[in-house]
């Protein structure tokens, strides 16, 4: 039991120390990756339509992305933030909003891994990833010579994500479906 206790008090403190190196973006440490996401929400809002709901808020104009601040681009994605209860070992969607693509790609975790260290295998340029860099610090306010902090951010962000796989958190109903997907798109 203490033992527990110990590891939990720890996974507070890598989350807290993310927080101070990522304020505004960081690497999603959620076990249901954004692509997993619509299934896993399908499924706990099962006959709610969650999929439609998406699919139906996706196509509302959106210019700025809320994460950065920038355009939004042609593209958009879901992002979903998980709220964790340890003690209860299950965690809920909390909240949701469209982001653009350069934030979608360091929030999903699994896929910034493999683009930063497999680059050259998904013929991912230098100056691509150089760019992801760069976003990452702009957004959150640090400059060129802290760039160590994106690999830190990562590095705390996988750490989380396995103690959390570990902890096998199931996945449970948040806040109203309206609610979590509606509320930021209106």
């Amino acid at each position: 039991m203490a033992e527990q206790i110990q590891t939990l008090e720890e996974l507070h403190q890598l989350e807290l120390n993310l927080k101070t190196l990522a304020p505004k973006l960081a690497p999603n440490c959620a076990s249901v990756t954004g692509t997993q996401a619509p299934k896993v929400l399908e499924q706990l809002y099962a006959g709610e339509g969650s999929s439609a709901l998406l699919m139906s808020c996706s196509k509302v104009s959106q210019a700025v992305c809320p994460t950065c601040g920038g355009p939004m681009g042609e593209r958009s994605f879901w992002d979903f933030e998980w709220e964790v209860e340890l003690a209860k070992r299950r965690m809920k969607p909390n909240s949701s909003c469209l982001i653009c693509e350069k934030c979608a790609e360091i929030r999903d975790l699994l896929g910034l891994i493999k683009r930063l260290c497999f680059g050259k295998d998904l013929q991912r340029t230098g100056s691509e990833q150089s760019a992801l860099l760069r976003h990452f610090l702009s957004v959150n306010g640090h400059d060129a010579a802290n760039s160590h902090y994106l690999q830190d951010a990562v590095s705390l962000a996988y750490a989380i994500f396995t103690l959390r796989k570990e902890l096998k958190l199931v996945p449970s109903r948040g806040p109203p479906l309206q609610e979590l997907i509606g509320s930021k798109q209106e």
